[in-house]
């Protein structure tokens, strides 16, 4: 079954006068990091186009849909978060422009209460909800390694097992943290009594053979922004890891979980995860089990049909919301990986590590040496000024 919306057409424009805003909400691993970075290296450029990109800094939206949801990350709670939100809705209302655009999957979070309370805090504009979306393949086998990353210890095969099997009841976090982060018909449900389904879009994501200006492409004539304007080739800082990086994170939390307190996951996840193990070259990608390929495209035929009954504005082709016969390539128990395959790994990423701590004294080098050199020129200015040698 094909899109019954074209893949290409042409960007919204508004003359009405009517701010509009779009609320990109979902879901996790479809390319949000990607549009995120891209819209932030533009925002002064889309600016200057009457495109709002509220935020004050660049990671500012996980806060402020954390503020909407009312939920800790990590077990914790920040205070800086609180207020995130009404800052995000200032920019947007002080801003001259026609048209606003937020970005933060963690909105799936959002009870209907949260939802409604969201849309009606950006009145009077006319609210638009956002939903990118992959096949049900991709995203669980995505969504594993990302859990590795957040120190969890699950193995590969036990966690897709429990989601096929109990679905959003699977064992904490992993039920609600997938189902209700990166199921649109259940994410989208709870946005529907606070935004009509003609101004809900979904978008598909591409194949991984796709170019990837294809999504932003799609993205910005969604929301009315020309795609050919702008500068969108980012340098992403939130890669996928294989199958035996992954496997051998997962062994590192075991190991260390003793050691490592919860702040040391953001630098883990961004210094081994991302700068280093997801660069592996040669790594074996990440495949649901063979024995769940069919389940997955029925149950992603389902949640097609469902979306397209609804009566959203789909953006792309429906196809790409059902895996491919090439996902359902066996491979082997991750768990059963000889030690000789995690060692490779291991070396790889001891290797990394002093790579890492050599380049960063390097900077802190040359950051003293910048001090210095600055310290030492107001000094002599200071004695110059003195001396009378130069005016004050």
């Amino acid at each position: 079954m094909t899109s019954p919306r074209p893949t290409a057409r042409a960007p919204r424009t508004h003359r009405d006068g009517v701010q509009r805003v779009f609320l990109h909400i979902g879901a996790p691993k479809t390319g949000s990091t990607y549009l995120q970075q891209a819209l932030w290296r533009n925002r002064a450029a889309l600016a200057e186009g009457g495109v709002c990109y509220p935020l004050d800094s660049e990671h500012a939206h996980f806060a402020a849909a954390l503020d909407v949801s009312r939920r800790p990350w990590g077990g914790s709670w920040n205070p800086e978060w609180d207020g995130a939100w009404d800052r995000v809705c200032g920019n947007i209302r002080t801003s001259t422009g026609h048209l606003a655009v937020f970005s933060d999957e963690l909105f799936g979070l959002a009870s209907p209460a949260q939802a409604a309370a969201a849309v009606r805090s950006l009145r009077p504009a006319e609210v638009h909800l956002v939903f990118t979306a992959r096949d049900l393949a991709r995203q669980i086998s995505a969504d594993w390694q990302e859990q590795i990353k957040h120190r969890h210890t699950v193995p590969f095969r036990r966690f897709v097992d429990d989601l096929v099997r109990c679905g959003i009841d699977a064992p904490e976090p992993f039920g609600e943290l997938f189902w209700g982060l990166h199921d649109p018909v259940y994410v989208l449900d709870k946005w529907c009594d606070a935004v009509p389904p003609e101004r809900i879009h979904l978008i598909t994501g591409p194949r991984s053979t796709a170019p990837r200006e294809l999504l932003w492409r799609r993205f910005a004539t969604t929301v009315g922004i020309d795609p050919d304007a702008y500068d969108v080739e980012v340098d992403l800082d939130n890669r996928t890891m294989g199958l035996v990086e992954a496997e051998f994170f997962r062994r590192f939390n075991l190991a260390t979980r003793e050691q490592m307190s919860r702040h040391h996951g953001p630098v883990l996840n961004r210094v081994l995860g991302q700068a280093i193990l997801s660069r592996r070259p040669g790594s074996q990608p990440i495949r649901l089990p063979a024995e769940h390929a069919e389940w997955a495209r029925q149950r992603s035929a389902l949640m097609r049909d469902e979306l397209i009954a609804r009566g959203f504005d789909i953006v792309g082709d429906t196809d790409e919301l059902i895996p491919q016969q090439d996902d359902a390539v066996p491979q082997e128990d991750p768990e059963k990986f000889p030690p000789s395959a995690i060692n490779a790994v291991a070396y790889d990423a001891v290797a990394g590590l002093v790579d890492q701590v050599v380049s960063l004294r390097g900077r802190a080098r040359n950051l003293a040496a910048w001090i210095e050199d600055r310290e030492r020129g107001a000094v002599d200015r200071l004695d110059k000024m003195h001396r009378g040698d130069e005016p004050r």
